[in-house]
């Protein structure tokens, strides 16, 4: 299955690297897109920079609104243009785990799961696979 993470940033330059480095760790074939809108401290800056060592990363800069949901938009256009199959979406300030990624994938490739999240701080029994059209 091609998969792509679609990361919007805001001012997220101090946690941009150690986190692409964790998902890298936690999912090396995934296609990255880091979707930029405009962050004053550098970050689309730095996105670009990392994006230019590494081939699965691409960067995304908006201009306009600025805001979660249109970055969300934005970036899922985008990684379905380019043929994924399966998105998968976090916050850029590690409040959501990489390790989680393959998890996920996994529940996607399953013949009964159309979608799959994982949620912050629920018990490890109420997190997993989402079948009722969430």
């Amino acid at each position: 299955m091609r998969a792509c993470l679609v990361l919007p940033t805001f001012n997220e330059a101090p946690n941009l690297e150690a986190l692409l480095a964790a998902v890298r760790k936690a999912v090396p074939a995934l296609g990255i897109l880091v979707v930029d809108d405009r962050s004053p401290d550098g970050t689309g800056v730095l996105a670009e920079q990392l994006a230019a060592r590494d081939r699965r990363l691409a960067v995304l800069h908006r201009d306009g609104p600025r805001g979660f949901g249109g970055a969300l938009t934005a970036g899922f256009r985008r990684a379905l243009a380019e043929g994924a199959e399966a998105i998968v979406t976090m916050d850029g300030d590690f409040s959501h785990d990489p390790a989680e990624i393959p998890r996920l994938l996994a529940a996607l490739e399953e013949a009964t799961s159309s979608s799959a999240r994982a949620t912050r701080g629920a018990a490890p029994s109420r997190r997993g696979r989402c079948t009722d059209g969430c």
